[in-house]
């Protein structure tokens, strides 16, 4: 919108105009809240934007935020607040507003910004966002995340392996990608337990087996006790 529109025009006058009949009712009500509350909304007053991009526009200019970081049509609501909240957090938010990063991916970087820890390396490899948040947990959790961080475990074998290498056990034990997370997870839990787990570590096994044996054995352990 051109600031004169604003300026020639009480908020009463414009709504009546053709050019704010462009818009849908929700990006209305969001470039009038803008015009009472006296902001640039010739930053966001644009149909190229949906209401979400709007209200995420207006926000920041509520903020006293840099919006030219993120006023732009390829990001879309999502990745707005991704980089917003990092404005707001005093993060160098260039290094995540790219539109090719989806808002999950935005969200970990962000989170990694604040955390002091680098993720952009496994990022840079494509890793899905899921698998990409247990990698940042395992950095933030300063264990050795390269055991893990390849494509070939699914994030719920990721998150055995951080959680097993997290209470220093030997994760080499089931660290093998023909262990489903489960079967995983039920081999973690006996070495937690400081039990003799290869009864049952043959992957052929299935995770109720696996339980059952892992069970006995605490048990039987116990009761030696």
């Amino acid at each position: 919108m051109k600031n004169k529109i604003h300026n020639n025009l009480t908020i009463d006058n414009l709504i009546n105009t053709d050019w704010f009949d462009e818009f849908e009712k929700d990006q209305q009500r969001i470039i009038v809240e803008g015009l009472i509350a006296n902001l640039d909304v010739s930053t966001y007053a644009n149909p190229k934007f949906d209401a979400w991009q709007m209200e995420e526009i207006k926000e920041g200019l509520e903020d006293n935020l840099d919006v030219s970081l993120f006023a732009n049509p390829r990001f879309d609501g999502p990745q707005m607040e991704e980089i917003k909240k990092g404005l707001k957090q005093s993060l160098d938010v260039s290094i995540y507003a790219k539109p090719r990063y989806r808002s999950e991916i935005m969200k970990i970087i962000r989170k990694s910004l604040n955390s002091k820890v680098d993720i952009l390396p496994y990022v840079d490899m494509n890793f899905k966002d899921t698998q990409l948040k247990v990698i940042y947990q395992g950095l933030v959790n300063k264990i050795d995340v390269s055991i893990y961080a390849t494509k070939e475990y699914s994030w719920q074998q990721m998150d055995e392996i951080r959680l097993g290498l997290k209470d220093k056990v030997d994760v080499s034990v089931y660290a093998n990608k023909k262990y489903d997370n489960k079967q995983m997870k039920e081999i973690r839990l006996g070495l937690e337990a400081n039990i003799d787990v290869s009864s049952y570590t043959d992957h052929k096994l299935n995770p109720k087996t696996m339980r059952k044996r892992k069970n006995k054995l605490i048990n039987e352990k116990k009761n030696t006790q």
